[in-house]
């Protein structure tokens, strides 16, 4: 049997020396299978995780979000255990009034049918809510606040009308209330096609990354979409990187431009991915790229601090046998300063990174998520 571990992890940094020190890595030790897929770090210095859990109990899948303490330790466990559905939240925003999260939702009278999932935390009370049911299934991966204190959920809507069935992108709209305000799905790609990430820019408008024309086995492209304030695209930049080629994470930078994270997979075997990273300016245009030094690796969460460098996490092959984590931190030119890792005899998986403290300088360093696998 294995058991999977949550894992909340905190790295300090030195000023005087190239290192880290591990301040603690806490585990949530539940009994049944669980994943940690975002963290935030709330005023009070308290930390929110949004994750899901396998209950054996009952053979399904539940919404989690846990409030821990600058220790780790759990203060409370927000969960919708009692509804008749399985649930996976993938990410986690703030809002003036709270935060929600989003992900997917499986009806249990129809299995297969999915919907875009909601889980609103505010101070008095916890609801939970899914956007009214479109024609074909639709599901929300990613979420970002734009500048009226909105939602934008990324993700991918089912379409019926092809053969085989296909997966198109797909956005929605909702106020700080979920109540959706419009939705938008773009059928100009072929095969299968995903939002990874989307981030709101102060002018009202939109960054998407995206997985597109995906076979699932050996074939896919990058697409950089720019989204208007209605999701219509302005701009679309599709990237081949010779393989199958899946969109990872994407960040504003500090001079107006982007960074995003890929990975190219040549053949259908995980250990042969490269991870790329791309930096563009504020026209669109690379500046860098970095495909040298994440070998078999992939990246799945970067931030960047004052100073301009950049932190990123995420996963490699340590073993044929073993994924490891890793943190490192790259110049302004996308070369690496230092790297560190995590792991041993399991696989060790990080999913999210944030800045420890709101402190952009780094100095109070990071809090990482994931999960780390036991055999027992």
């Amino acid at each position: 049997m294995k058991n999977t571990l949550l894992m909340l992890l905190l790295i300090g940094t030195s000023c005087f020396a190239i290192g880290q020190q591990k301040y603690y890595e806490h585990s949530l030790g539940w009994l049944n299978i669980h994943n940690g897929w975002k963290v935030l770090q709330k005023n009070n210095s308290n930390y929110l995780m949004a994750c899901e859990v396998f209950s054996n109990a009952n053979n399904k899948w539940n919404s989690h979000i846990v409030e821990l303490d600058s220790t780790g330790t759990i203060l409370s466990n927000h969960n919708d255990v009692s509804q008749p559905w399985q649930s996976a939240i993938r990410d986690i925003v703030v809002l003036p009034n709270g935060y929600i999260a989003s992900g997917l939702k499986h009806d249990l009278i129809a299995p297969n049918d999915s919907y875009t999932y909601l889980f609103r935390m505010v101070t008095t009370e916890n609801v939970f809510y899914e956007t009214p049911n479109v024609a074909f299934d639709n599901v929300a991966y990613h979420a970002t606040v734009s500048n009226d204190n909105s939602i934008l959920l990324a993700g991918s809507m089912v379409n019926e009308n092809t053969d085989p069935i296909s997966f198109e992108l797909h956005l929605i709209k909702v106020n700080s209330l979920g109540v959706e305000q419009w939705h938008q799905t773009y059928y100009n790609f072929t095969k299968n096609n995903t939002y990874e990430d989307i981030i709101a820019l102060p002018n009202g408008t939109f960054y998407g990354l995206a997985t597109i024309k995906d076979d699932y086995w050996q074939q896919a492209n990058i697409a950089l979409l720019h989204l208007s304030a209605t999701g219509i695209p302005i701009s679309i930049q599709e990237y081949n990187l010779g393989g199958r080629d899946l969109a990872r994470c994407l960040i504003p930078t500090n001079d107006g431009g982007l960074l995003f994270s890929a990975t190219s997979y040549p053949t259908n075997n995980g250990l042969d991915g490269t991870n790329y990273l791309y930096k563009l300016n504020s026209a669109g245009e690379t500046q860098w790229i970095n495909n040298t030094d994440f070998q078999a690796t992939v990246v799945h969460s970067m931030v960047q601090l004052a100073d301009s460098t950049y932190v990123v996490a995420g996963n490699f092959y340590a073993t044929e046998d073993y994924y490891d984590a890793f943190i490192a931190k790259l110049d302004t030119n996308g070369s690496v300063l230092w790297r560190r890792t995590y792991g041993g005899d399991r696989n060790e998986y990080l999913y999210d990174l944030i800045i420890n403290n709101h402190n952009n300088t780094g100095k109070d360093g990071y809090v990482m998520c994931g999960r780390t696998e036991n055999s027992t």
